[in-house]
């Protein structure tokens, strides 16, 4: 599975990156110099839940509990999902192109991607079910309020496994090509995961808190966002920090890679920088899109996260 998920990428041209803000919208920017080549309808308020497939196809989770599908061409809607309450933040593809919500609820839904209807819906896990994640092999990771992470069977949404406790809000996973899974959660810290069984194989340094900006590159290297506005390289290894970026304000939270290994941040102040993977550089800062620009996701589909 992880040779044809490999296979995917290398056929994939060019890279688009998606922003969603607190205002609603999601914009379409140019990865060159962060310019703003679309912009969606208003959604409502807060279009942060964001991802792509492996077709490029966008899909955008509001603060209404409704997900939309759009035409990355123009930013079009194909389709609109029912009404999963408040919130659906937690949004990402599987390599076949499924798509899974987690909203307020505390509940995760597969969705077929024709039509946006609705597969499964998992256990009800608390609230908050805004931490998602999907390995190589189509297994999804959902981190909620109450603080655990569960390996979930995509095929019907039941319980594989669930972590240890690690403190509330494990809203921020990623997976690596090798499938292992990374969490952080508000105590600042990020863990990296046995796929197998959820231990823990290692923790980070503490990054002051809410460490819920997490992305891998496809080098296996991990990228941390948390309160303090900035973004740390990780070695995969011992979770060591290679580098730490300037200070971006507050809230660091959306993180996304593309094929290149650039890293693009959104933050609290409403903007996106591309940073350089070898030093954390800015290359370019966009325009501000009002506040909490954590939404950020590229066209580069690797399977294990984006």
């Amino acid at each position: 599975m992880i040779a044809d998920t490999l296979r995917r990428i290398q056929t994939k041209k060019g890279i688009s990156v998606y922003a969603g803000a607190k205002d609603g919208y999601v914009r379409k920017l140019d990865p060159s110099d962060g310019s703003t080549i679309w912009t969606s309808a208003d959604f409502g308020e807060d279009s942060r839940g964001l991802a792509c497939d492996p077709d490029g196809y966008v899909y955008a989770g509001a603060k209404d509990g409704y997900v939309r599908k759009l035409d990355p061409s123009d930013g079009s809607t194909i389709w609109t999902s029912a009404d999963f309450g408040d919130y659906a933040r937690g949004v990402i593809c599987d390599p076949d192109g499924y798509i899974y919500v987690g909203v307020v609820d505390g509940k995760v839904r597969k969705l077929d991607p024709s039509d946006g209807s609705t597969i499964w819906t998992s256990a009800d896990f608390g609230t908050n079910a805004h931490g998602l994640a999907c390995d190589p092999d189509r297994y999804i990771y959902v981190g909620v309020i109450d603080g655990y992470v569960r390996k979930l069977d995509p095929s019907d949404g039941s319980v594989i496994w669930t972590s240890a406790y690690f403190g509330d809000y494990a809203h921020g996973l990623t997976c690596d090509q090798d499938g292992y899974v990374y969490v952080g959660v508000v105590d600042g810290k990020v863990r990296k995961l046995d796929p197998s069984d959820g231990s823990v194989i290692w923790t980070s340094a503490d990054f002051s808190n809410n460490a819920h900006g997490l992305a891998c590159d496809q080098d296996g290297y991990v990228y941390a966002g948390a309160a303090d506005g900035k973004v740390r390289k990780l070695d995969p290894s011992d979770g060591s920090t290679i580098w730490t970026s300037a200070g971006f304000g507050t809230n660091a939270h959306g993180l996304a890679c593309d094929q290149d290994g650039y890293v693009y941040a959104g933050a609290a102040d409403g903007k996106v920088r591309k940073l350089d993977p070898s030093d954390g550089s800015t290359i370019w800062t966009s325009a501000d899109f009002g506040e909490d620009a954590h939404g950020v996701v590229t066209s580069y589909y690797a399977g294990w996260g984006i």
